[in-house]
């Protein structure tokens, strides 16, 4: 009799990809978001979007359009902001369709919104470190050239 229940609990872990049945790691047991919830993670994703590409873009329209705006320091930011616009046109847009829509992402869209997360998360971090230690800099040696 003991063969045959290790044999349904081997069959029973190979459905279920080799986790038991309590494991609720995979996407497809995640429970369903509440429409109250549903509501306020797309309004507050899309004002985010709204804003950040509205900011982002003044500020690239500024540092092209005044040429005294063109200084290195100025560099990084309008680099940071070019990121972020990266990140509000491309990256939120695919996790707002994620929001409304509940179902989990096909895998070539997964990962181009997860490359376009962590690109834009790598060049907001490293513009970051520049404008700190363009500051650093600034601060620990005021007049040198």
């Amino acid at each position: 009799m003991a063969g045959a229940t290790d044999s349904a609990d081997k069959q029973r872990s190979r459905d279920h990809g080799g986790r038991s049945e309590g494991d609720n790691t995979t996407y497809d047991l995640l429970p369903m978001l509440q429409p109250t919830t549903v509501t306020a993670a797309a309004t507050v994703l899309g004002m985010t979007m709204f804003l950040g590409t509205v900011g982002n873009m003044m500020v690239l329209y500024s540092f092209l359009r005044n040429k005294a705006l063109r200084t290195a320091a100025n560099g990084l930011i309008a680099n940071l902001s070019a990121a972020d616009l990266l990140a509000c046109t491309v990256a939120s847009p695919i996790a707002l369709v994620v929001v409304l829509s509940q179902d989990p992402l096909p895998p070539p869209v997964c990962d181009l919104q997860t490359f376009f997360s962590t690109l834009c998360n790598l060049v907001t971090l490293l513009m970051l470190v520049g404008i700190s230690v363009d500051r650093w800099l600034n601060i620990n040696y005021p007049f040198t050239g």
